[in-house]
């Protein structure tokens, strides 16, 4: 189900089990900050241990947004791994590396961030 489909108020936690994966689809720009409120409500006790956003066209604001967003309604993730058709240089990537790394304490590896990259 696309995230934009789903109203946080329908929405319960999750109960508390060890390493929660949750999956989300077509997550866009546009629809960041709707989706952290999803992920916000969703979250478990002990956090996610990976956040998947797949077939997601989100930029590199897109992506600073969401980990800004995350941040803001405390969630607790150990892992992000984002799909998308989206290119970002080496940089880039770098940036948004140490920015989940700094803000959220999580892994946004080179390895997990499935993009093609421009050198």
């Amino acid at each position: 189900m696309s995230a934009a489909a789903v109203t946080a108020a329908a929405l319960t936690s999750l109960p508390s089990t060890h390493k929660v994966t949750l999956e989300l689809t077509d997550v866009s720009d546009d629809i960041v900050s709707h989706a952290c409120d999803l992920v916000q409500e969703l979250q478990p006790p002990g956090g996610y241990w990976w956040l998947r956003c797949e077939n997601s066209p989100l930029t590199m604001v897109g992506i600073q947004d969401m980990i800004r967003h995350l941040h803001h309604h405390s969630v607790k993730v150990k892992n992000i791994e984002i799909y998308s058709e989206v290119t970002f240089t080496l940089p880039q990537e770098d940036q948004l590396v140490t920015l989940a790394k700094t803000t959220l304490n999580c892994d946004l590896t080179k390895k997990s961030i499935r993009f093609r990259i421009m050198t």
